[in-house]
């Protein structure tokens, strides 16, 4: 993880954590990794309504959160993936590693 985004300041606060990752896999599966815990198996999908000329939207769906998504984006000129949850506050920020 690279960064954390707040929703009600949309202010990003940068600071890696190692122990948080995601694998977007070519068999649409992308393993969440949370600090110590287990990974999350979630399931990914292009989101082509929502997707424009600068960022590329894409569903996340864990059986067990509703609404969850992400968005490929570009921040400090590179490749980021922000994972929301729209009940949190908080984001993750993600670079390719």
């Amino acid at each position: 993880m690279y960064a954390i985004y707040d929703r009600e300041t949309e202010r990003t606060r940068v600071g890696s954590d190692a122990s948080y990752y995601i694998e977007f896999r070519a068999d649409k599966t992308a393993p969440l990794q949370s600090g110590g815990d287990l990974p999350y198996e979630c399931q990914w999908s292009f989101d082509e309504e929502k997707s424009d000329g600068e960022d590329r939207y894409y569903d996340m769906e864990y059986e067990e959160v509703v609404d969850f998504s992400d968005v490929l984006t570009e921040l400090n000129r590179e490749d980021n993936v922000l994972i929301e949850i729209p009940y949190l506050q908080y984001g993750m920020v993600f670079q390719r590693s």
